[in-house]
Order: C-alpha cells, then sequence, then structure tokens
C-alpha cells in the first residue's frame, strides 16, 4: 500500500493540505482502506489485495469486506462490483461508535438508552432496595454510556432522558404508579461529604471527559514544540 502510494497509484487523503497521505489504518483484526472513488484505484486495491493473498496463502474473502462512499452513492454501486464487496452508507457503526452521524444527531443515542433500559429493568425494582438501586444506577454510570460521552456532547434532550430513567428507578415508579421524589436529582448527585449520594452528574462527566481530548491536544503540541527546539 504505502509503495502504490510513492508512485501516485492511490492516493488517500490528507487530513491537512501539509499532512501525510493515509490510505491505510490497521486494528487489531479490522483494515481500514482509504481510495478515490474511481475505478483504476479499485482495480490497483483488488490487484494488492490478490498480491497478498498469493504470498501470505491467507484467502482472501471480500464478502466479509465493505465498501462506504463519502459522498457520491452512485459511484459506489459501480465500485462495489468492481471489487466484489458489500456496500453501505454513512452513517456507520464501528467500534461501538457511530461514524459520520452530526454530532447532534439524538438517534446515534437510542443505543445507549435501551441498554439503560435493559440495565434498569422494571422487574429489578421489586428485589432490590434504595442502596441496591444505587449501586445498580453507579455501575450503569461507570460502564454503559461513558464511551459515547467521551468523544460526543450530551444532547440536552437525552440527558433529560437518561436522568428520568435514572430516577424513576432509585424511587421506585412502576408503570401507572409514581412515587414521591423525596429529593431533587441535583441533591443526588452531590458528593457524600455535601450532603448527596455521589452520583456522577452526566452533564459535568460528559464537559470533563471532553477536556480530557483537550489538555492531550496541548500536551502533545507543546511536547512537539519542545522537540524542535531542541533540533535547532
Amino acid at each position: 500500500m504505502n509503495d502504490a502510494v510513492e508512485k501516485g497509484q492511490i492516493h488517500g487523503f490528507k487530513v491537512t493540505d501539509t499532512g501525510s497521505v493515509i490510505s491505510h489504518l490497521q486494528f487489531a483484526d479490522d483494515t481500514l482502506i482509504s481510495i478515490d472513488a474511481n475505478a483504476d484505484e479499485v482495480t490497483r486495491l483488488f490487484i494488492i489485495l490478490s498480491v497478498f493473498e498469493t504470498l501470505t496463502g491467507m484467502k482472501l474473502n471480500l464478502d466479509k469486506n465493505t465498501m462506504v462512499s463519502v459522498g457520491d452513492d452512485e459511484a459506489l454501486e459501480i465500485l462495489v462490483k468492481e471489487l466484489g464487496c458489500r456496500s453501505e452508507k454513512l452513517p456507520i457503526k464501528y467500534l461501538g461508535l457511530p461514524i459520520g452521524a452530526s454530532f447532534r444527531c439524538t438517534s446515534v443515542w437510542e443505543v445507549v438508552i435501551e441498554r439503560m433500559q435493559k440495565k434498569l429493568a422494571t422487574r429489578k425494582k421489586k428485589y432490590l432496595n434504595k442502596a441496591g438501586r444505587l449501586i445498580l444506577i453507579k455501575s450503569c454510570l461507570a460502564s454503559l454510556h461513558v464511551y459515547f460521552i467521551s468523544l460526543f456532547h450530551l444532547p440536552v434532550s437525552i440527558e433529560k432522558r437518561m436522568v428520568k430513567l435514572m430516577r424513576n428507578f432509585f424511587w421506585g415508579d412502576v408503570e401507572g404508579k409514581k412515587k414521591v421524589a423525596w429529593v431533587s436529582w441535583i441533591k443526588v448527585c452531590l458528593p457524600k461529604k455535601n450532603g448527596g449520594l455521589g452520583v456522577k452528574s452526566l452533564r459535568v462527566t460528559n464537559k470533563a471527559l471532553l477536556a480530557k481530548w483537550v489538555w492531550r491536544y496541548t500536551r502533545k503540541k507543546l511536547h512537539y514544540g519542545e522537540e524542535l527546539c531542541n533540533k535547532n
């Protein structure tokens, strides 16, 4: 692939005008390949994959491969037939996250809402006291949606739905029978030393996890600047 890029046979894409050309990214058991949407590059890619198959002895299964178009869906169908693989349209789910979806889109959060509903199922209220419900709520916060809120801004409407699920579960609400919430959810989210129950605020957690990326970017930029100064 690198040789094909150097010879101009495959172009890939550049993150910036002066950045490196990215033709492929490899993960544990997946490979993402970026090429221009034309028949010539698809043919060259097929040749590269065929050579890889011959040299390694590994069988090439194009039925497990998917081609995704960024923009021109009409050309996609022609290129899919050329390569002999399947096609998908954005947004797609990859590594548990929606790729190509707007960060303001609320539909991508439905999978998180569904998981919370299953985890905080109504039947579990009958067998848990408030202490048990509190532990389950905290475990949900720690495992179900942290992955999402560490990468995406949490929409207000989704935050309200998630808080409502946790609040109703904690106070023991069931369909057709609403229990009294003796304490506001804001106070429930306060630290124990401040009179709360230590449930993490979704909004505060979301802001903190997103700020982490700003901190990492700043640290990396400073480190890169120090390296340039040392070289000079």
